[in-house]
């Protein structure tokens, strides 16, 4: 178990408070409630692409949308979400894909309503038996809002920074 005296040395770190001031056990632990929620709408989101499960993928972003690198909206709430998935991916024919999403870094608003996040994506393909290569390598910003009782994505962001050369066809999002 974490002590409240360690919580409260790293909550200080990240300029949420004092080292010395003392520490609210109820709002630590709610902050790290909403921060585990997070991360879990997070790894939903790439659990839903892998498993081809568009329409749950598109629920994901039901008070949401997605946004283009240069900010501009692609697909607004679940049902244009959802086509864009099943534009990009529906006719792939790869055995193997796989989006790895690490570094996770998660801002929960003051009153724990809205938060950002920040994380670098890795998307894998292979064949079955074969090896895998990376083939992007990109950045997620995203949005996130407190609606009746869960988190929503509010938007997502992705910058690419490489994408293989030889890959044919278009990523998703």
């Amino acid at each position: 178990m974490v002590s409240l005296a360690f919580a409260s040395s790293a909550w200080a770190a990240n300029g949420e408070g004092s080292a010395d001031a003392p520490v609210d056990a109820a709002s630590v632990l709610e902050r790290v409630y909403h921060e585990r929620e997070i991360e879990r709408l997070i790894n939903d989101y790439v659990w839903l692409l892998g498993a081809r499960d568009f329409a749950a993928y598109g629920r994901l972003f039901s008070h949401g949308v997605w946004l283009a690198p240069d900010g501009s909206v692609l697909a607004r709430g679940a049902d244009e979400v959802e086509a864009q998935a099943r534009r990009f991916l529906a006719g792939s024919t790869d055995p193997f894909v796989r989006h790895l999403v690490t570094n996770v870094r998660i801002d929960l608003a003051a009153d724990a309503r809205s938060a950002t996040t920040t994380s670098f994506l890795t998307t894998l393909e292979g064949t079955l038996g074969g090896s895998a290569v990376v083939y992007r390598i990109a950045r997620y910003h995203d949005r996130f809002h407190w609606i009746d009782g869960r988190w929503w994505f509010q938007s997502r962001q992705e910058i690419t920074d490489w994408v293989l050369k030889e890959r044919s066809g278009s990523v998703a999002p």
